[in-house]
């Protein structure tokens, strides 16, 4: 362990700044890999188009030998059309990302309910260039890699952090 002194914030978010990589980090999107593109929506369109025409072929098919299992099919349809306009609804009205420097203080988790409806939370202090601190869930996937005490930059969605990148100064 160091014994040397330990560079105030501002110094800390000054020498972030002046990183050279620090204007691509600001530039860059983490959660794009994640998104629902256009092609990947009109590619899940055609299957869902194929998937019709089968269920309909089947439902068609099992009226003659069971009527009861003509109801099936486009139940499971409906359910699947709603779940994918659910997904779509979803993907417009998301927060927009922010990328901001920022100093990781205290990690911290949060059990919510109980047995199995218990829910665990991951909560970061994050302090700012500007002086303020914001208490913010952190998403699971990047929780366990955060330590205390980091400088980089911080991508929110929201109340959210959704990606960390860290810088070594």
């Amino acid at each position: 362990m160091s014994t040397e002194p330990q560079p105030d914030k501002e110094e800390r978010f000054r020498a972030l700044q002046a990183h050279p990589d620090f204007e691509a980090l600001l530039n860059f999107d983490p959660t794009a890999q994640g998104e629902l593109r256009p092609a990947e929506l009109g590619c899940g369109l055609a299957w869902g188009a194929t998937i019709l025409v089968l269920a309909l072929a089947v439902s068609l098919a099992g009226s003659m030998f069971f009527p009861p299992l003509a109801v099936v099919p486009p139940v499971l349809l409906f359910v699947g059309a709603a779940a994918l306009v659910q997904r779509v609804l979803r993907s417009g009205r998301k927060a927009p990302l922010e990328a901001t420097a920022a100093l990781l203080g205290t990690i911290r988790v949060q059990l919510s309910g109980d047995g199995p409806a218990a829910r665990t939370s991951h909560l970061a202090r994050l302090d700012f260039p500007d002086g303020t601190s914001r208490e913010l869930e952190v998403d699971d996937e990047i929780a366990e890699g955060l330590v205390e005490g980091q400088v980089g930059v911080a991508y929110l969605r929201g109340r959210r952090v959704v990606a960390f990148r860290a810088v070594e100064l």
